[in-house]
């Protein structure tokens, strides 16, 4: 277990992962400038569960999963030193860690997402289960148009600050361990190649028959569009997506993946072409 954790901690703090933080750093900075600038007209305090209002934002939205799919990029992780841990430990204890890791790692991507955001809004926010004043203002008036992200009165309307920072932490997380589950299984099956390929397709296609068909009915078959509250069902928004769908729909494409994945490695032939 002490084991598996060590190969998880180096796995995380490498190069990728402390580019992930950094990226991330700069461009919710860079987000948040345009609040802190609103902040000066209004003052008073505005609520810090602000993550998922910047998910809603479409640029922010791909910049973040951009960052997930390099953090993962080294999918099917087969570092110099994983053949020797498959021959070791086995092909299915050697695929469940990688499938452990992937869990562990969206959770930890996530949080950080999450406390990076609270940081940079703490300056100027307030801890509060109930929408202030100001977060309302900004959200109905065009005060809010100056903002890069924006706030959502329907969101606002359907959720709570905290029910809205637990709903958008599980439905983020289950997206960033879908995409990970995703490179590391079509990198499995066909490369490194395909896995970006597949992964862009996902991550870009629904946008783009959005653009074209000007209608957001893609958002419920597209997992990368599941993570964003303006979709959600809601007394505000009775056409959006159910969150039990969302939990459903994301725990059945896991499961497939992890059959696929493990099917995968239990049909290579890995010792063979070690001893070659």
């Amino acid at each position: 277990m002490l084991e598996q954790m060590s190969n998880i901690r180096s796995r995380i703090w490498n190069v990728r992962g402390i580019s992930f933080l950094v990226l991330l750093v700069y461009i919710i900075n860079m987000y948040m400038l345009t609040l802190y600038d609103a902040m000066e007209l209004l003052g008073g305090k505005v609520n810090v569960s602000l993550f998922p209002f910047l998910l809603n934002d479409s640029y922010f939205h791909k910049l973040f999963l951009l960052l997930v799919l390099l953090f993962y990029a080294d999918a099917p992780f087969m570092e110099k030193n994983q053949m020797y841990s498959v021959l070791r430990i086995g092909k299915q204890r050697w695929n469940k860690r990688n499938i452990t890791y992937i869990f562990i790692s969206s959770f930890l991507l996530v949080l950080c997402a999450e406390v990076l955001t609270m940081i940079h809004v703490l300056p100027i926010g307030e801890f509060s289960n109930t929408w202030n004043k100001v977060s309302r203002t900004i959200a109905l008036t065009d005060i809010g148009n100056s903002i890069y992200f924006g706030l959502d009165y329907t969101v606002m309307k359907q959720f709570s600050p905290i029910e809205l920072f637990v709903y958008g932490f599980l439905s983020t997380q289950a997206v960033v361990m879908f995409f990970g589950m995703l490179m590391y299984t079509v990198s499995l099956c066909g490369g490194r190649i395909w896995a970006y390929t597949v992964s862009a397709a996902v991550l870009f296609i629904p946008q783009i028959t959005f653009l074209m068909m000007f209608h957001s009915d893609i958002s419920y078959f597209s997992p990368a569009e599941w993570m964003r509250c303006k979709w959600w069902r809601g007394e505000a928004n009775p056409a959006g997506m159910d969150l039990l769908y969302i939990i459903l729909a994301t725990g059945v494409l896991l499961v497939v993946l992890s059959v696929i994945a493990e099917w995968k490695v239990q049909k290579a032939d890995w010792e063979a072409k070690n001893d070659k």
